[in-house]
């Protein structure tokens, strides 16, 4: 039975003395658990070459490599009988870095004129050590990785960084490497089957790299570091991630724990921001993503998803950005990211992993074909039927989650996403029965919203006007017609309270979820934390241009700036046009008026599906004059609402109204000082006392400038609506 062994070592270097992260050892089908090797340094970041020494408990002969390959098989592997020197390696000659593009089976890519590096890409030191005993029986292999930062490598200390170790042959083989085109490609090339007008960026081109499934998932051992402390070190299966993307030069990765392996488990909070619904921390991840970010399309995946991953109707996948390390040699910048599986519902919205049923761009990724034809039978009838009657409609709402339906598509059009919406989309429901108290598990079909590189701007082709001019909701009806969700939501925009309902939450996307402001704080946070990273993983992938490092750098640096004011300029301008498209697509006649809200005292307010940030004291906003809108006031918690003032006065927390001209509302909640704020006879409490002395003020003098604790509202007057905010309280 294969076994998961760990040890605590000693580290001590030079510099300091501290205890190490447990070790973990990888299995090989080949190996026999008979020795327990023992390291004088883990996984980890050190300011200093030092010289690590390997023990074999047992006394055996140890076997080792620093080129990634497996020392049991491996023609580089060493007999240790020394010490090993562990050092900043950049200045070794390129190996891995070294395959480029030449339509051979080991080909990394095709069609891109792909170049290796023609300069030292950054280096740690790997070390792979087996044991080998009197008969010939092996040990484990045991990975790590070791970054000596007195040279370059010391950019990566304040960074989460991901080291991946696997055989070469894994990667680069000609029958078994998962990152090249293969043989298979070869003997393709060389049959009458052979199309060379096929698109290189075709999901069923005859490479490995496109090849999928658990055939083409590899053993590798995987150590990250977060701020230079390594957080996770085990043996996991990997896979080449993505669809027409795994032509590209800088590939993805599917990272799984399995049980086969190791830790069924990667168990460590790798997300930091990243909460279930129930407010809990996400520890355990079955499997995760590598995300490759070549270039800044790339990149705009992880911004867009930021901007609405806060959106609860939606289904989004948090990330963060790493640099990766394949076989000690740096791969790039890539963004850690949460993989759609059952496991990732269970983890996020507490549906026990065999009741998920899911499916990703029409195919089936969890669950039973039944429940993937059921689906896609439903959405097909009812797009053809009457929706405006009232049965027809609710029989919808009954199958699939409105409010996630409405959320995937307001964000769709609004980003302006190119290669969608019948692509890059996903359904999940829970198959097993009603949870109490959890919403999500109520059998609906919800979905899910990824893959949004081609957004705000970026497409395949020349849009043929800015992107923020880009008519969404064209594009979205020159994609009707097929067997996709998108007949059904353009057939429920005939009905009126689907179509108000849709209006409100895009109105609410221009004004809050997707405003200038929103964008320009996100264009910012990359600004400065993406700028210097990004422009390295494309000096390594394509800095083979001409010049000096130096020069590409600064040239990657600009590029990114400019792409980074593009984004800028695309929310400045995008309600202006989107709304306008969305309008004529709708039918509706009305104008955008204008609402300004406040609050007064604890609490906040609920304008349709946005909780707006009010700490300058106001928000303002627009909407279509013949769509409804909700506002509702919720105090906070042991606080109590007092009514509506300005252009409505009511103590109903929940208003539904229409904007048929300009309008001006604050909330008035209980103040931090309310046994003060009202307290109008200054006795320390608030009492019928304070009511009947104000009443009397009053009946001289319709305002009173100079009493400020009767100034319940905040509108700088002390007036009958701060007399009846306060016989309000003293009735409650």
């Amino acid at each position: 039975m294969k076994k998961n062994l760990k040890i605590t070592s000693s580290i001590i270097t030079s510099a300091m003395i501290f205890t190490a992260m447990p070790c973990y050892y990888n299995n090989y089908a080949d190996a026999v658990l008979i020795d327990a090797l023992q390291f004088s340094a883990g996984s980890g970041f050190y300011d200093t070459n030092f010289e690590l020494t390997i023990s074999s408990p047992r006394g055996n002969d140890i076997y080792y490599t620093i080129d990634g390959t497996n020392p049991i098989t491996s023609d580089t592997a060493m007999i240790y009988d020394s010490a090993v020197t562990v050092e900043d390696r950049t200045s070794k000659p390129n190996v891995y870095s070294a395959y480029a593009e030449n339509d051979t089976a080991t080909s990394i890519c095709m069609g891109l004129g792909y170049k290796a590096p023609n300069f030292a890409v950054d280096k740690p030191t790997v070390v792979r050590a087996v044991s080998k005993d009197a008969n010939g029986e092996y040990s484990s292999v045991v990975s790590h990785t070791y970054f000596i930062t007195t040279g370059s490598l010391e950019q990566y200390k304040d960074l989460t960084v991901v080291s991946l170790v696997t055989d070469p042959e894994n990667l680069f083989d000609s029958e078994k490497g998962i990152y090249v085109t293969g043989q298979q490609y070869i003997d393709w090339k060389n049959s009458p089957d052979y199309d060379p007008d096929k698109s290189v960026w075709d999901k069923d081109y005859i490479t490995n790299y496109y090849s999928r499934g658990r055939e083409w998932e590899r053993e590798a051992d995987i150590a990250i570091f977060e701020n230079g402390k390594n957080i996770v070190e085990q043996s996991v299966g990997i896979r080449i991630k993505g669809a027409s993307t795994r032509n590209n030069s800088q590939k993805s990765f599917n990272i799984y724990a399995r049980g086969d392996y190791g830790a069924s488990k990667i168990e460590y909070p790798l997300l930091e921001n990243n909460y279930s619904i129930n407010g809990k921390l996400i520890k355990k991840y079955d499997s995760i993503c590598l995300r490759s970010t070549p270039d800044e399309v790339r990149l705009r995946d992880g911004f867009a998803q930021k901007l609405i991953h806060e959106r609860e109707s939606l289904t989004t996948q948090d990330m963060k950005q790493c640099a990766v390390f394949l076989n000690g040699e740096y791969w790039g910048q890539y963004e850690m990211t949460e993989k759609f599986s059952d496991y990732f519902i269970q983890s996020n919205y507490n549906i026990p992993k065999e009741n998920v049923a899911m499916v990703k761009n029409g195919e089936l990724e969890e669950g039973s074909e039944s429940e993937k034809d059921e689906l896609y039978g439903f959405m097909y009838s009812y797009a053809r039927k009457d929706l405006t009657i009232e049965s027809n409609y609710n029989a919808v709402c009954d199958f699939i989650d409105i409010d996630s339906l409405i959320e995937h598509y307001a964000a769709g059009l609004y980003l302006g996403t190119y290669d969608w919406p019948n692509y890059n989309y996903g359904m999940w429901k829970n198959m097993g029965s009603e949870i109490a108290g959890n919403p999500y598990s109520d059998g609906k079909w919800r979905f899910i919203t990824f893959d949004l590189d081609y957004t705000m701007g970026a497409s395949y082709e020349n849009l043929g006007t800015s992107g923020y001019a880009y008519d969404s909701f064209k594009h979205m009806d020159e994609k009707s017609g097929e067997y996709s969700p998108t007949d059904l939501f353009i057939s429920l925009l005939k009905n009126e309270t689907f179509r108000n309902k849709f209006i409100a939450v895009y109105c609410d996307y221009a004004n809050e979820v997707l405003a200038v402001e929103k964008a320009d704080e996100m264009i910012e946070y990359y600004k400065e934390n993406y700028t210097d990273n990004l422009a390295k993983s494309q000096l390594r992938w394509w800095g083979f241009y001409g010049g000096t490092v130096e020069d590409n750098m600064a040239y990657y640096k600009r590029n990114y700036a400019s792409v980074l004011g593009g984004i800028r300029t695309f929310f400045n301008q995008r309600a202006y046009y989107t709304l306008e498209d969305m309008k004529d697509f709708t039918g509706i006649t009305g104008e955008l008026q204008s609402i300004t809200l406040g609050v007064n005292g604890n609490g906040k307010i609920k304008i349709n599906t946005i909780t707006p940030d009010m700490a300058d004291g106001e928000w303002r906003g627009k909407y279509y004059s013949d769509c409804p809108i909700t506002i509702t006031a919720m105090p906070n918690d042991g606080e109590e609402f007092l009514g509506w003032t300005g252009d409505i006065e009511s103590n109903e927390k929940t208003l539904t109204l229409t904007l048929e001209e300009a309008m001006n509302l604050k909330a008035n909640f209980t103040p931090d000082t309310l046994t003060v704020l009202g307290d109008v006879n200054s006795d320390g409490v608030l009492d019928i006392l304070d009511a009947e002395l104000l009443q009397r003020w009053l009946v001289v003098s319709d305002e009173i400038e100079d009493i400020a604790k009767g100034d319940v509202n905040g509108d700088g007057k002390v007036n009958i609506f701060d007399l009846s905010l306060i016989k309000s309280k003293l009735m409650n």
